[in-house]
C-alpha cells in the first residue's frame, strides 16, 4: 500500500533532484520532494508560498495537505510526511477523544511560520442593510459565549458600543465549532485568562480547550468554513462565530473590534497582530509551544488581543529515517523563504507577519537541520536581512471638523477622531489640544485642550469674536507619532440689529448696533424695493446713546416720516478683514 503511493512520485523527486539551489555558494545543492499536512488555519498562506517557490529560480517542489492540524500532527508522528503544520503544539492525549497526541519518538521542532488573529465575525441585519463596527469588551465576549448575554441590544453591548451603532433587539446565536481547532483552543484560552473564575464555572475547566462548550443558544459546526458560511448565511443574521481572520478577510464580511489591555478597541488588523506577537514568549526548548498569554496582556494600545501564530513541525533527527539530504536541504530553503520574503504578502491574504525576533527564533530552529546532516546548506538563515514587523512607532490621524458661519456671539462646535492609520483604530484616554490661529495672526496658539473619549472622540465648543482657524493636535506617545489634523475655519458673521421708534411729529428715529465694529466704520442703510435692497443712507458708528439706553457702539438717524403707508428697511454691516458682512433683520417703518 505504501509503495503504491510513493511509486508515482519517484519521477518528481529524480526531477527535482537535478535542480541547484538558488543563489547558494560553491556546489550546487540539491532537492527534493517535500510533503506536508495539517492546517487549515494557514492553508492560505502556505498554500501560497508552495506557489510561490514552485517557478525559477527556486523550483522547490513542494506539497501540502490542509487536512487538519490534528491530522497533521499525527501524519508527522506515523512519519508519511516531511513537515506538519499545526497550530496547536502536541497534547499528549487528545482531552475527548483520549488518543494519543505525541510525536512518537520522533524528533522534532516547532517553528513559529504565520501570524494570525483570531476574529469575532458577524451578522447584523438591519432593514437589508449590514451593520460594522461592531466593538466587544472580554466581560461582554465572554457574556455572549457563556449566553448570559442574549440579546444585541443588552446594556453590556450599548456600553461598548455607544451611540455610534444603532444595535437591535435580535436575539444573539453564537456560532462555535463542534470539532476540536485551535481557534476553539485559543477562545477559551483567552477567556479562561481573562475571567477565570467566570470561565471555569461554565467551561467546568481553567485551562483552554480545542474543545468548545456549546452555550445553550449556540450552533456548533465543524471548520472554519461551515462557520463562516453560516454567519453569512440568510440563517444567520444575529449571529456570531470565530474563524482565523483570513477567513471573514476573504468574505469581505463585518468582524469586531475587541478591547485590549490598554482599554483601547482593535480590529484583527495584521500590523495590530504582529505588535500583539512581539509580546509572545518562547523558550530556548524548541518541543516548547510559545505562551501566548502576554500577547492577551499586552498593554500596548496597538495590539490586537487574541493573536497567535501557526508552527510548522520539522523533523530534526539524524537518525529521521523519512529524511535525506535533499529533503532537509527542500525544508530549510522553503521556510527560509516563507519566513522572510513570503511574510511580506500575509496581510492581503488577512495574515500577519511575524515579528522579526520570532522570525530569528524560528531560523534558529531551522538550523537544527545542519545539526542533523552537515550536508544541508544553513547560511542563507539570515533574520536581519527580512523585513521588521511591526514599525515601534505607528502613524496617527486625526480628523476635522467642516468648516462653519456663525453669528457674532453664538458657539460653533468643533470635532475629531484620532485614528490610529495602519490598524484602523481608534486611540482612546490620548490628550488633544484644540490650537487655533485668528484672522490676521501668523502663529497658532492652543485654544483649549482634552482627552479623547472611549471612542477616539473629541469635541470643544468656541466661541470666536473673529473668523478663526482651528486644528487639533496630537503630541504622541511611545508607540504613536504626533499628528495635526487639517485645518477648519469658523467663519463669524457681524450681528447688526436695527430698530425704530414710533412715529412722533413726523419723525421716526432708526438706530441700531453693529459687533464687532470700530468707531468710525460704516454701516449701509438700506430699503427694499421689490426684492432688492438700494443703499439709502451711509452712516458712521460711533459709540453712543442709544433710545433704549444704553451706551453702544451703533449708529442713530432721524428720518422725516409724511403721508401714508409704510417702508421696510435693514441695516447692512459689509465684511472685513476680520469679519464676514451680515444684514439685520429687516424693520417696518412708517413714511
Amino acid at each position: 500500500m505504501l509503495a503504491r503511493r510513493l511509486l508515482p512520485l519517484i519521477p518528481l523527486v529524480l526531477v527535482a533532484a537535478l535542480v541547484p539551489a538558488a543563489g547558494s555558494a560553491g556546489a550546487a545543492l540539491v532537492h527534493a520532494l517535500i510533503q506536508g499536512s495539517g492546517s487549515t488555519w494557514a492553508a492560505n498562506a502556505v498554500n501560497q508560498w508552495v506557489a510561490d517557490v514552485q517557478p525559477a529560480p527556486k523550483s522547490l517542489q513542494v506539497v501540502y495537505t490542509a487536512s487538519g492540524s490534528a491530522q497533521g500532527r499525527k501524519d508527522f508522528a506515523d512519519g508519511t510526511v516531511d513537515y506538519a503544520v499545526s497550530d496547536l503544539p502536541f497534547l499528549g492525549t487528545d482531552p475527548i477523544t483520549g488518543i494519543t497526541d505525541d510525536s512518537n519518538g520522533r524528533t522534532y521542532s516547532y517553528v513559529p511560520m504565520v501570524g494570525g488573529g483570531l476574529a469575532l465575525t458577524y451578522q447584523l441585519s438591519v432593514q437589508g442593510h449590514l451593520l460594522t463596527g461592531l466593538r466587544l469588551s472580554a466581560s461582554t465576549l465572554l457574556g455572549i459565549f457563556t449566553g448570559t448575554i442574549r440579546y444585541w441590544d443588552d446594556p453590556a453591548l450599548v456600553a461598548d458600543n455607544g451611540p455610534t451603532l444603532a444595535l437591535p433587539h435580535l436575539a444573539i446565536t453564537p456560532v462555535v465549532r463542534g470539532d476540536g481547532s485551535a481557534d476553539s483552543y485559543v477562545l477559551s484560552g483567552y477567556l479562561g485568562h481573562r475571567s477565570p473564575s467566570q470561565w471555569q464555572a461554565f467551561a467546568g475547566a481553567a485551562g483552554p480547550s480545542p474543545y468548545f462548550p456549546a452555550a445553550a443558544d449556540a450552533v456548533t459546526q465543524h471548520g472554519p468554513s461551515a462557520v463562516m458560511n453560516y454567519v453569512a448565511s440568510s440563517a444567520g443574521n444575529g449571529s456570531i462565530g470565530y474563524v482565523q481572520n483570513s477567513y471573514a478577510f476573504a468574505r469581505n464580511y463585518p468582524v469586531a473590534s475587541v478591547e485590549n489591555a490598554a482599554h483601547d478597541f482593535v480590529p484583527p488588523a495584521a500590523h495590530a497582530v504582529a505588535v500583539a506577537l512581539e509580546a509572545a514568549t518562547t523558550t530556548s526548548d524548541p518541543t516548547a509551544a510559545s505562551d501566548f498569554t502576554p500577547a492577551y496582556d499586552s498593554t500596548d494600545a496597538r495590539a490586537y488581543p487574541l493573536s497567535t501564530y501557526a508552527y510548522a513541525i520539522v523533523p530534526t533527527g539524524a537518525a529521521d529515517a523519512h529524511e535525506t539530504t535533499a529533503r532537509r536541504q527542500t525544508l530549510v530553503d522553503f521556510f527560509a523563504y516563507a519566513l522572510c520574503a513570503g511574510q511580506a504578502s500575509l496581510a492581503t491574504y488577512g495574515y500577519a507577519p511575524l515579528p522579526r525576533s520570532t522570525v530569528a527564533t524560528a531560523y534558529g530552529r531551522l538550523a537544527a537541520l545542519h545539526a542533523a546532516d552537515p550536508n544541508v546548506d544553513v547560511s542563507g538563515l539570515d533574520a536581519s536581512q527580512c523585513p521588521d514587523e511591526p514599525a515601534a512607532v505607528d502613524p496617527t490621524q486625526l480628523s476635522a471638523s467642516r468648516g462653519q458661519t456663525i453669528r457674532f456671539g453664538a458657539t460653533a462646535r468643533l470635532a475629531t477622531v484620532l485614528t490610529d492609520t495602519p490598524i484602523n483604530a481608534v486611540l482612546a484616554g490620548r490628550p488633544v489640544q484644540l490650537q487655533a490661529r485668528p484672522a490676521g495672526a501668523t502663529a497658532w496658539r492652543v485654544e483649549r485642550s482634552g482627552t479623547t473619549n472611549r471612542f477616539g472622540a473629541l469635541a470643544i465648543r468656541v466661541s470666536p469674536h473673529i473668523t478663526t482657524a482651528y486644528r487639533f493636535g496630537y503630541p504622541g506617545d511611545a508607540h504613536h507619532h504626533r499628528a495635526s489634523s487639517s485645518v477648519t475655519t469658523v467663519r463669524v458673521a457681524r450681528a447688526v440689529t436695527i430698530h425704530a421708534t414710533h412715529r412722533v411729529a413726523n419723525h421716526v428715529v432708526v438706530w441700531g448696533s453693529v459687533q464687532p465694529g470700530r468707531a468710525g466704520g460704516q454701516v449701509l442703510l438700506q430699503q427694499r424695493v421689490g426684492s432688492r435692497w438700494p443703499t439709502v443712507g451711509r452712516l458712521v458708528l460711533r459709540r453712543q446713546l442709544m433710545p433704549n439706553g444704553q451706551r453702544l457702539l451703533g449708529f442713530h438717524v432721524r428720518l422725516t416720516a409724511h403721508g401714508s403707508g409704510a417702508r421696510r428697511l435693514r441695516a447692512w454691516a459689509p465684511a472685513t478683514a476680520t469679519n464676514v458682512g451680515a444684514a439685520s433683520v429687516s424693520i417696518r417703518v412708517l413714511r
